[in-house]
């Protein structure tokens, strides 16, 4: 191996450490397993002009390719089960670093939440199924943390939503995405 070699498989490890660079690898080995997905929380954010920092990667996955999770990817290609879970896994990287893959089941139930069909909720964004932003949004409002509530806010900003884009929201969800505004001023 030459010394440029080596340069460069340093650079891809190094480059590999940030979560967001990861997800075309696992969303392709997903589409390569049959595992039908769409890629949530703070992956999900970028696609829709919003980029922050997050450790992980979060997925719901079809009820029925669930089980080929285990059955096609882990213990190859670098995924490895989570101690203490039996559907959350990681994918290793050659350095020893683990990212962790939250997995949430359509059906599920989640704070009082069901857990959607990923096919339902989905667009293809640069060949990877993404939550629809106005599902996201949903989401988030769904589960109203702050750094969810925080996170619609710059959604708001960087998409140039308004007011009466709370028409498309699910009724529940309407008056809560117009309460944001407020933080707007």
């Amino acid at each position: 191996m030459t010394k440029t070699d080596i340069l460069i498989e340093l650079l891809n490890e190094v480059l590999n450490l940030n979560p967001s660079n990861l997800v075309g690898t696992i969303t392709r080995d997903f589409e390569e397993a049959g595992i039908i997905y769409c890629v949530i929380g703070g992956m999900s954010l970028s696609p829709y002009n919003y980029a922050r920092y997050t450790d992980d990667v979060d997925l719901i996955v079809s009820k029925d390719t669930f089980k080929l999770i285990k059955k096609h990817l882990v213990g190859k290609a670098g995924y490895v089960n989570r101690p203490g879970s039996t559907k959350n896994i990681s994918y290793q990287l050659s350095s020893g670093k683990k990212i962790p893959i939250d997995i949430l089941i359509e059906g599920d139930k989640e704070n009082n939440f069901i857990i959607p069909s990923p096919k339902d909720i989905r667009t293809k964004i640069n060949g990877i199924w993404y939550v629809s932003l106005l599902k996201l949004i949903e989401l988030k409002l769904e589960s109203s943390r702050p750094r969810d509530l925080q996170d619609i806010l710059n959604l708001i900003i960087n998409n140039e939503l308004t007011q009466k884009y709370s028409v498309n929201l699910a009724k529940q969800y309407q008056k809560k995405f117009v309460d944001l505004f407020g933080g707007l001023k």
